[in-house]
């Protein structure tokens, strides 16, 4: 016994000794990113060079991926499987992520634990990271990243895998050229004169100034235009504080959107605006 002792207490203790450093440094300059894993940062390198080992093997698609894992996930869109099923009585939800089915087994059956605010922990939030409406009142938080990773989830668990091959997400891109910026929360470019865009706007954009709001979708397509070559947009806006849109029904109608491109040139000049859970 004293022999097995003498064996792992130095690996406890320089364990310990490394807990919360985090010695492998991004090398690029402005980054400050850390890691404690050295393959954490080699994953996090891709994110500069845009390198993304892990390709898609179906005959036409071209989706790659940093990780080996995400890979797989995407794998099974194209294939259908679905490993994790709800095991309650009489219900035949299958999903691609665990994370899924949690969800499905709290929301639908009141099984397990739910998503609480990130303040108070209450339950009755959407999505893992948000905080409550008094919350929001109370302290001045935003849901705005969350309500967007909650989008996210569901555009990649689509059984439609062109909803999660969005072709960037909350990305600063350049405007023909120039200084300015337009960062489109979900972009898909469909083809090489069609573009799809979703925009999701908490609580309508209401404290938005509404010429602003015009402007900036203008500049977006005329980005688009001269950096893509996109003729065609269509920017479908959702506002995910409100029960009368479900994101279902936002997720089927991105689906007809992105087939949409085919009779665009019959009646559109440059691009259309559609608006889902606006009062």
């Amino acid at each position: 016994m004293n022999s097995i002792t003498a064996n792992v207490r130095p690996d406890i203790k320089r364990k310990r000794h490394n807990a919360g450093k985090k010695p492998h440094a991004c090398v690029f300059e402005g980054c400050e990113s850390k890691f404690v894993q050295s393959g954490d940062l080699k994953a996090h390198m891709m994110t500069h060079t845009g390198e993304k080992p892990h390709a898609c093997v179906f005959e036409g698609c071209e989706s790659k991926f940093v990780h080996s894992g995400s890979l797989k996930e995407h794998m099974m869109r194209h294939t259908g499987e679905k490993p994790h099923a709800c095991v309650f009585e009489g219900c035949e939800s299958k999903f691609v992520q665990s994370g899924h089915l949690k969800r499905h087994k709290y929301c639908m059956h009141g099984i397990g634990d739910g998503p609480t605010c990130a303040i108070c922990k209450s339950r009755g939030v959407k999505f893992e990271g948000m905080s409550c409406i008094d919350c929001r009142l109370e302290h001045g938080t935003s849901n705005r990243g969350a309500r967007e990773r909650w989008v996210e989830q569901g555009l990649r668990g689509h059984e439609d895998v062109r909803l999660g091959n969005y072709s960037s997400h909350d990305k600063s891109l350049p405007c023909g050229g120039t200084s300015k910026k337009y960062r489109p929360d979900f972009l898909w470019i469909v083809s090489p004169t069609y573009a799809v865009v979703l925009e999701v706007d908490e609580d309508e954009h209401k404290t938005y100034d509404k010429e602003c709001e015009a402007a900036r979708i203008d500049n977006l397509y005329e980005g688009l235009a001269r950096d893509e070559g996109i003729e065609y947009m269509h920017v479908v806006r959702f506002n995910p504080d409100q029960t009368r849109v479900s994101l279902t029904f936002l997720l089927e109608r991105l689906c007809e959107v992105l087939d949409s491109q085919f009779d665009a040139e019959c009646s559109w000049t440059q691009y259309v605006v559609e608006f889902h859970g606006y009062s």
